[in-house]
């Protein structure tokens, strides 16, 4: 499994190296290079502690310009508005979520892959690098969107 080979790799800030480091959005990136699902990461400079900073979502842009624009034929990206699955739709394994760990600035600014829904996701977060975490109320209540990989293909 392709995330299994990425357990460990320390948080890095604007990183996206396996085993060497990376950052919640850019290991996504990678990841998603990795299956051949994206042609290339592509990002700018921003701070590590932008979201205090800006009201801009940084994460969603990477996710909605960049990693959308991307992707190789046959694949779309879809998003999943929350109060869709507050409703109902159910969340899948490969689901890339974002979340607002910072309630004042209301922005988004962590990110991670659902692996076993509902139970389980992997991110990387500074002090752990990517690592395997427990999905509940907790993360649950922090998201702000899912993004799903829509394969078209035979």
């Amino acid at each position: 499994m392709v995330l299994d080979s990425w357990m460990g790799t320390p948080y890095r800030h604007l990183w996206m190296k396996k085993g060497r480091g990376a950052d919640c959005s850019l290991f996504i990136g990678a990841w998603l290079m990795e299956l051949g699902i994206i042609k290339e990461v592509i990002h700018d400079f921003y701070p590590p502690d932008w979201y205090f900073h800006k009201k801009v979502e940084v994460i969603k842009e990477v996710f909605s310009k960049n990693i959308a624009t991307q992707m190789k034929a046959d694949f779309d990206l879809q998003l999943i508005p929350v109060d869709a699955v507050e409703a109902g739709i159910q969340l899948m394994r490969g689901d890339m979520l974002t979340f607002c760990m910072v309630p004042e600035t209301g922005v988004s600014n962590h990110a991670g892959i659902l692996l076993d829904p509902p139970n389980k996701f992997v991110h990387s977060i500074q002090g752990r690098g990517v690592s395997l975490m427990q999905f509940g109320s907790f993360w649950l209540s922090k998201m702000t969107s899912v993004y799903r990989v829509v394969y078209h293909g035979v």
